[in-house]
C-alpha cells in the first residue's frame, strides 16, 4: 500500500503549473496562448486558460 501512494505522489510531484505569458487572435478568430513553458495552444473561440499542468 504504501509503495502505491508513493508512485502516486511521485507522478503528482512531476506535474508543474505553467501560467499564460500572451495571447493573441489570428484573422480567423482563433485564439492562440502562450505559456510560461513556451507551449502556444490553438483554443479556437474560447478564452485561454490562466495556467496549463504538464
Amino acid at each position: 500500500m504504501l509503495a502505491i501512494v508513493l508512485l502516486l505522489w511521485a507522478a503528482t510531484a512531476q506535474a508543474m503549473l505553467h501560467f499564460l505569458v500572451a495571447q493573441w487572435t489570428d484573422k480567423s478568430g482563433n485564439n492562440f496562448c502562450k505559456y510560461s513553458n513556451g507551449t502556444v495552444l490553438n483554443v479556437g473561440i474560447n478564452l485561454c486558460p490562466l495556467s496549463i499542468e504538464g
